[in-house]
């Protein structure tokens, strides 16, 4: 009858049919692991943030799948898609500019988080003046430094040892110096975006051809039967 199956009966050859399939996994594995590895790199190379903010690459990874009309060249690793610059991981990574900081459990630690504050948006900005983004004299950029000249006098000062006090100097500064920050450092987070889509590109690509080539290769061996032995 029809509602009966037939017995499989699986010999040797079926089963070496599982290795390929097993090669392109571990390979699929090591070109996402070398793609989030690229992304951190990216995150402190193009827009100097040392840590990459929590799950932004797995978030970015699911976008990339889900917008419509993406090329599809493997079902982990994304390849193109439009926009190919994510305005979400933009967004993200904007709201890390400039570095951001655990709230203090004392006066000591907020100091040290309102100093370090000081030190990267500084850093920022002779970044920004020497490439050329903007100058010195420009209002933008005066404002900043005025912003983190008063925030660096009142670290200094022995009376600012209320942690309060210091945190909430850290919040003003981060709200004043931000605008000017995020303007300037969006081309440079674009890039990166493009960046990063083409290199995830690439690797599917690189996985894809890999599972047409064990493809081939097991179409083309021949699978012995056991009739040449009879």
């Amino acid at each position: 009858p029809g509602s009966e199956s037939l017995p499989v009966d699986h010999t040797a050859s079926d089963l070496c049919l599982l290795q390929p399939v097993l090669e392109v996994e571990f390979f699929r594995s090591d070109r996402m692991a070398t793609l989030r590895k690229s992304f951190a790199d990216l995150c402190l190379s193009e827009v100097g943030i040392a840590t990459p903010p929590r799950d932004s690459f797995d978030r970015w990874i699911l976008e990339r799948h889900l917008l419509p009309g993406a090329l599809r060249l493997d079902p982990l690793i994304p390849a193109r898609a439009d926009p190919e610059k994510s305005p979400s991981l933009c967004r993200q990574l904007e709201e890390n500019i400039p570095v951001r900081t655990k709230a203090g459990i004392n006066a000591a630690l907020s100091k040290r988080n309102l100093f370090k504050l000081c030190r990267n948006i500084m850093d920022m900005m002779h970044f920004f003046i020497a490439q050329g983004n903007i100058e010195r004299e420009d209002p933008a950029a005066a404002l900043v430094e005025n912003a983190v000249d008063e925030a660096e006098k009142y670290c200094k000062d022995s009376s600012s040892d209320n942690m309060e006090g210091l945190d909430a100097k850290a919040d003003d500064l981060r709200e004043t110096c931000s605008p000017t920050l995020h303007n300037l450092i969006r081309p440079y987070v674009e890039s990166m975006c493009i960046k990063l889509s083409q290199l995830a590109e690439e690797y599917a690509s690189e996985v894809s051809e890999k599972e047409k080539q064990l493809t081939r290769n097991i179409s083309v061996d021949p699978v012995e039967d056991g009739s040449s032995n009879r």
